[in-house]
């Protein structure tokens, strides 16, 4: 029986060509806030380079970059000193961009507190308390099509510490490989001979007698089959009476996608969260949450694969209807997860909203999944006034054939 291919790997190991900025020494910083430090043209030649510090490593291994990032990222926390004596640092970073270039994407978290500025505009901010903070993945995804330009670019941060642990930790791709995994395999319907397993399997789970085996027979069953079985599992999950049958039939999902699986088995701290549509929908809702956690584009990515049709409604209903910040979000998502079928949705907010940062990032998810007929909408966008628009629809329509 053929095994199928579950996700691709988003370790960073074997990147395409592209360009890769990590945080660690070639990074300059400072202790104080001079007037315009975050401007691409800042004289920064008398600032010191950044020390790699501990971080908040010493709480936890779940604390480490591999894992607050989401994949085994070489990046290294950073500041401006090694004790935290600076409560807040200054960084920044000059990176060439070429010319064509097509996909920039930025991850990054703190301990406690960063806002982000690319060429002296203000891009993002994360902050611990509302970024799921230790858990995999807690870390924000930024796609920087809106604010990079070819040449030179300056990345500038602002931590904050607030006491304690204290460190940056980022990772830049520039033409590299999309940093959200993509899923692959698994399209093909379960066989017939394999579907008549499960419910074997499936009755060993629900019967008290025989659950502990049977789990273990079904956890080694998903294994084998992948996401051909993963959306039949979570069909039967949704409808189980039973909590405990629907935990098992969970754990056979986890495997049936191994990137859902803890690195640490049976610590949740080291997992992707699995998402339902509910949580997807509270997370797009959210007032104070982050633009894009890396943990739920991930989480989400494999939402999509188990209810395509759900997730498409939920994206595209806050993309369309929802607030400004609603709206942005699901954008984001939209463009982190190249989902193609949020094109006409890219364009709608673009149209409606070319001033505002939900509108950028419609244009920057377009230069992934946009068309050649979407030039006209580009065109006009390239020149609506708005700075991150514009420069995210001129990316676009260099991707679009125009």
């Amino acid at each position: 029986m053929r095994t199928l291919l579950a996700l691709l790997s988003c370790a960073g190991l074997c990147l395409a060509q592209g360009t890769v900025v990590l945080t660690d020494t070639s990074w300059k910083c400072s202790a104080s806030e001079p007037a315009g430090w975050a401007d691409t043209d800042f004289d920064d030649t008398a600032w010191t380079p950044a020390v790699p510090v501990q971080g908040p490593d010493a709480h936890g291994d779940h604390y480490k970059l591999p894992n607050t990032l989401g994949f085994a990222s070489k990046a290294q926390w950073i500041w401006v000193d090694a004790t935290g004596g600076s409560k807040s640092c200054l960084f920044r970073h000059t990176l060439d961009v070429p010319a064509g270039w097509r996909r920039a994407e930025m991850l990054y978290v703190a301990d406690d507190h960063a806002h982000v500025w690319v060429n002296g505009e203000q891009a993002d901010s994360y902050e611990t308390w509302t970024g799921q903070w230790g858990h995999r993945g807690c870390a924000v995804f930024l796609d920087l099509t809106p604010w990079l330009r070819e040449g030179k670019n300056v990345i500038a941060v602002k931590g904050i510490n607030d006491g304690g642990p204290h460190g940056l930790g980022a990772e830049i791709r520039i033409d590299g490989a999309p940093m959200v995994p993509r899923l692959r395999g698994g399209d093909e319907a379960l066989p017939e001979t394999a579907r008549k397993r499960l419910d074997e399997l499936v009755k060993l789970v629900e019967a008290p007698a025989t659950r502990d085996d049977g789990t273990k027979k079904l956890i080694e069953f998903s294994r084998e089959f992948g996401l051909a079985v993963a959306p039949v599992l979570d069909k039967l999950a949704a409808e189980a009476a039973d909590a405990n049958v629907a935990a098992r039939l969970g754990q056979a999902i986890d495997a049936a996608v191994p990137e859902m699986m803890p690195v640490v088995p049976g610590d949740g701290r080291f997992a992707y969260g699995r998402m339902t549509l509910a949580v997807l929908n509270t997370h797009l809702y959210a007032d104070k949450e982050p633009g894009c956690l890396f943990r739920w584009a991930v989480s989400a990515q494999v939402r999509a694969h188990l209810d395509p049709d759900g997730v498409r409604a939920t994206v595209l209903k806050a993309a369309e209807d929802g607030t400004e910040l609603s709206a942005e979000r699901a954008v984001r998502f939209i463009g982190a997860l190249d989902f193609e079928y949020g094109r006409e949705t890219l364009l709608e907010v673009l149209k409606a909203r070319p001033k505002t940062r939900a509108g950028a990032f419609a244009a920057a998810g377009l230069s992934r999944v946009g068309k050649p007929e979407d030039a006209a909408a580009l065109e006009k966008a390239a020149s609506c006034g708005f700075g991150p628009t514009e420069r995210a629809a001129k990316a676009a329509l260099r991707t679009c054939g125009k």
